[in-house]
């Protein structure tokens, strides 16, 4: 598989898992070339630990099983900001309380 078929299928698979969760306020930033370490930044909220914890397993494993697996997990635990690292594709999974505290949006719209 090449490489931007990878990063698609992804994509694909973020914002399929995100709309059947009902994530809310899904943002992607493209970033190439802008940012060092990632390509593209996708942030969303859901309104509870468990749904946050429940929508970055399936992520977890519908890429695994589509021969792109996570290369990185922060936060499951605790299930406020789930971070995902796909080294290229980095995904944002956080309460609402999380994201307005932390506005990552600010960051990435402004590059």
């Amino acid at each position: 598989m090449n490489y931007e078929r990878g990063m698609k299928m992804i994509r694909d698979i973020i914002l399929k898992k995100a709309m059947e969760f009902d994530a809310e306020a899904v943002k992607e930033y493209n970033v190439e070339g802008k940012c060092g370490y990632a390509d593209l930044f996708v942030i969303m909220t859901c309104n509870s630990p468990t749904k946050i914890k429940a929508l970055t397993e399936k992520i977890i494993f519908e890429c695994k099983h589509s021969g792109n697996p996570v290369l990185g997990v922060e936060g499951v635990e605790e299930g406020e900001w789930c971070l995902l690292d796909f080294g290229d594709i980095i995904v944002n999974i956080m309460t609402e309380e999380k994201r307005a505290l932390y506005k990552l949006e600010d960051i990435w719209e402004n590059m």
